[in-house]
């Protein structure tokens, strides 16, 4: 097979595959030596230019984002995230177009409602906008709006607050506690299950008509919302997030704090934010059963004396609140979730 010192005996072949696959050569290449008169072969040819990158199968924004200047800001970097391109119109632009389209409905829908007023529609029944904004005027000027919108307002706060700590506190006992948590699992769903309004009458005996029994009656139905949005979302853990945290030495409460909880947030917020106005709406049922104070008991009193205006104004009134709360907690979800890809592609766009 070969003539220097460097060639071995001869052998069969591999009898199932042979070795790698090299250029193509006439015969092996003798030993090296001092000089080069006597090369066995010219030099090798250079090795074949690889071909160009293909960048055909990329989507047209991740190409146009690739590139662009890596020093040109986070303009980039959020088209790739948001899986969009940026508007060149702006975040400001783009929040009051939203702000002057909501306006614009609402306005229309009072515009129509007023003009079916009377025509179509019987006052008696639906009232009109505006001798609800009469109305309204007039409990301004008397004072009694903000007494029982405050009353109303502290319930449903006290009771929110209440019952998503009990109810985050309970789901992240009993996600680390399965057994326990398979025996409770009934009487939970069984708990869940009871009307609220069955229990309204319940609380005002224990607690009075006070704002007592009204605080414990929102704090009921927020309750299980907040325990099993925290339930769900720490056993929807990736395991594997736990495992590689361990292998790099956190411990148990790091492990909650960085992985369990970060993971668990979007359920937890979501739970948050349902549970306001269920919060709100149990503080109501209270003030409906027994109260002297409240937007509900205005809106009972308005309903018994027949009094469409008065309590088409304190819903509205309610409806008003719950818009204010969720747009608080539409602030409070960005900034918890800040670490998600769509918040942190929101966030460079307003750094523009």
């Amino acid at each position: 097979m070969g003539r220097g010192a460097e060639d071995h005996r001869l052998h069969h072949s591999r009898p199932r595959r042979g070795g790698r696959a090299g250029r193509p050569r006439r015969r092996d290449d003798g030993a090296a030596g001092p000089g080069q008169a006597h090369l066995s072969r010219p030099a090798q040819a250079p090795p074949r230019p690889l071909p160009p990158a293909r960048r055909r199968g990329l989507p047209g924004d991740v190409r146009r984002a690739l590139g662009r200047p890596r020093g040109g800001g986070h303009e980039g970097r959020a088209d790739v995230a948001a899986g969009r391109a940026v508007s060149p119109a702006g975040p400001r632009r783009e929040w009051l177009r939203l702000l002057a389209w909501r306006v614009g409905f609402g306005l229309a829908v009072l515009v129509l409602w007023e003009a079916a007023s009377g025509r179509w529609i019987d006052p008696f029944w639906f009232s009109s906008p505006l001798r609800i904004a009469t109305h309204l005027v007039g409990w301004v000027r008397e004072g009694t709006l903000f007494g029982h919108l405050a009353v109303t307002l502290r319930e449903t706060f006290l009771g929110f607050v209440l019952g998503s700590v009990a109810g985050i506190a309970v789901g992240v006992a009993l996600s680390r506690l399965e057994f326990v948590a398979q025996v409770l699992d009934p009487f939970i769903v069984a708990a869940n299950g009871i009307p609220r309004v069955a229990l309204a009458p319940l609380f005002i005996i224990w607690f009075g008509i006070g704002e007592l029994s009204k605080i414990v009656l929102a704090s009921t139905l927020t309750f299980f919302l907040t325990f099993y949005g925290t339930f769900s979302g720490l056993r929807a853990v990736e395991p594997a997030y736990k495992d590689i945290a361990r292998v790099m030495g956190a411990s148990e409460r790091q492990i909650f704090l960085k992985v369990n909880l970060p993971a668990a947030s979007p359920w937890i917020v979501s739970a948050l934010k349902v549970g306001v106005p269920f919060s709100l709406i149990g503080a109501i049922i209270g003030e409906f059963m027994a109260a002297s104070r409240g937007l509900g008991y205005m809106i009972q009193f308005d309903t018994n004396q027949f009094d469409t205006t008065g309590a088409v104004s304190g819903i509205l009134v309610l409806m008003l609140c719950v818009m204010l709360f969720n747009g608080l907690l539409n602030r409070l979800e960005r900034y918890v979730l800040r670490w998600r890809p769509r918040e942190r592609a929101a966030a460079a766009r307003e750094l523009q």
